[in-house]
């Protein structure tokens, strides 16, 4: 039987987040070697704590899609409205 790590599934899930919230592909994944870089080099944290700062940045968008529907029936298009909220927040 094949095994995953965890890091391959959060990092395949983020991938599916960011399409599913019309997102440009790998914006889940930048964001994360972001803030683990971030962690390690300018904050110095322990090796332990930027695995969490990894993980949680791969997980930070779950939920985003879970208030599709209710875009969808007040917008049309669900993905261009989450599309054009994250870039007024960004």
């Amino acid at each position: 039987m094949e095994t995953f790590r965890v890091a391959e599934v959060l990092a395949a899930f983020s991938l599916t987040t960011d399409m599913a919230a019309g997102m440009p592909v790998e914006k889940g994944l930048r964001t994360c070697a972001v803030a683990t870089v971030f962690a390690r080099d300018v904050l110095g944290l322990e090796a332990e704590t930027c695995r969490t700062v990894y993980e949680t940045a791969l997980l930070r968008s779950v939920g985003c899609t879970s208030y599709a529907p209710e875009l969808a029936s007040l917008f049309g298009d669900e993905i261009a409205v989450q599309r054009a909220l994250k870039h007024l927040v960004l």
